[in-house]
């Protein structure tokens, strides 16, 4: 059950991140086209995955903490490290910056060694991903799909 819910919160995570990076079209849906759709929905998703993994076990500043700090991650792409944007070692940084936020869990008993691990993985993941795709679409729901999904390597 746990996995099914990860899942679903996982692709509504894809959906809302790529929303936040969606251009306003003219359409209906503009107003859920703004980047704080990405930040606050992506974190707050990502947030949920970990606390039913946890049965809400941990303290609650530790969610907290999560969420604040996964929201400033989402809120940039690393532009200040490197005045091109679309490098593989800029986009492995921003993987980085969505897995380092759940450090706070390992003052709860999360393993340093499954942080490390999601850690890389998220990191060469992002980067990876960016460099095969091309297309925006497909670039941010993949990216925004694998921030919840990465938290069953907690």
């Amino acid at each position: 059950m746990q996995l099914f819910l990860v899942l679903i919160l996982s692709c509504m995570s894809g959906i809302m991140y790529r929303l936040g990076g969606a251009k306003k079209p003219g359409k209906w849906y503009d107003a859920l086209c703004e980047s704080w759709i990405r930040d606050c929905g992506c974190s707050l998703l990502t947030t949920l995955a970990i606390g039913i993994q946890t049965h809400w076990s941990g303290q609650w500043w530790m969610y907290l903490a999560h969420f604040g700090m996964l929201y400033g991650a989402l809120s940039t792409y690393w532009k200040f490290l490197n005045h091109k944007e679309d490098t593989w070692w800029t986009w492995a940084i921003t993987g980085l910056g969505y897995a380092v936020p759940a450090v706070f869990f390992c003052f709860g008993g999360l393993s340093v060694l499954r942080l490390l691990l999601r850690c890389l993985l998220l990191a060469l993941f992002t980067s990876g991903w960016r460099r095969i795709w091309s297309k925006d679409v497909v670039e941010e729901v993949g990216s925004g799909v694998s921030i919840p999904l990465s938290t069953l390597l907690l």
